[in-house]
C-alpha cells in the first residue's frame, strides 16, 4: 500500500510541474461560457451602450434568447470544472511558493560561492574546447556563469522522480 501511495504522489507532483506552467485553466471555462453570447457584446460594444436593449434585442430576439439559454446551460455544466480549476489552482500557488522558495534559496547559494562556480569552469570548459573547439569556441567563463544563472531547479518533478524511485525500491525488496 506504501508503494502505491508514493508512486500515485510522485506521479501527481511530476504531473503538476507541466499544469504549473499551464497557469489559464480558467480563461478555457471562459472561452466555453462567452463563445455563444460573444457576437452579442461586440456588437454592443460596436453601436454603444446608452441603447443597446433596443437595438439588439428588437433585431435579433430569437437568435439572443437562444445563445443566452445556450451560454446559460454551458456556465450550469462548466460550473464543477470552473470549482475543480480553482481547487487545483490553489494546490499549484502551494506548490509554486514552494518551487519559487527552493529556487530562490539555490541562486543565494550560486552567489555566495561565485568563486568556486568560476574556478570548476575554469578547469572544466577547457577540456570541453578541446574536445569539440568548433562548438565552445566562442564560449567563455562568464557566458557559462550566465547560463547557470539562469537556470532553476525544477524542484516538483524531482521530488516525484525521488518518491517514484522509494516507491520502486520498496516494491522489490
Amino acid at each position: 500500500m506504501t508503494e502505491l501511495t508514493l508512486t500515485y504522489v510522485g506521479t501527481v507532483l511530476i504531473a503538476m510541474e507541466f499544469v504549473r506552467k499551464f497557469t489559464h485553466l480558467q480563461a478555457l471555462t471562459g472561452m466555453l461560457i462567452g463563445w455563444p453570447v460573444s457576437p452579442f457584446l461586440r456588437e454592443i460594444e460596436e453601436k454603444g451602450f446608452g441603447n443597446w436593449y433596443e437595438v439588439y434585442f428588437k433585431a435579433h430576439k430569437p437568435n439572443v434568447i437562444f445563445r443566452m439559454i445556450s451560454s446559460a446551460i454551458l456556465c450550469f455544466i462548466t460550473l464543477p470544472l470552473t470549482v475543480t480549476f480553482y481547487a487545483i489552482w490553489f494546490i499549484i500557488l502551494i506548490l509554486n511558493s514552494f518551487h519559487n522558495w527552493v529556487n530562490r534559496v539555490y541562486f543565494e547559494g550560486k552567489k555566495r560561492y561565485y568563486p568556486v562556480y568560476m574556478l570548476i569552469i575554469g578547469l572544466v570548459l577547457p577540456v570541453y574546447k578541446m574536445s569539440e573547439p568548433k562548438r565552445y569556441a566562442e564560449v567563455n567563463e562568464q557566458k557559462v556563469m550566465q547560463e547557470i544563472e539562469r537556470i532553476d531547479i525544477p524542484i516538483l518533478p524531482i521530488i516525484g522522480v525521488i518518491l517514484i524511485s522509494i516507491a520502486f525500491v520498496l516494491f522489490i525488496v
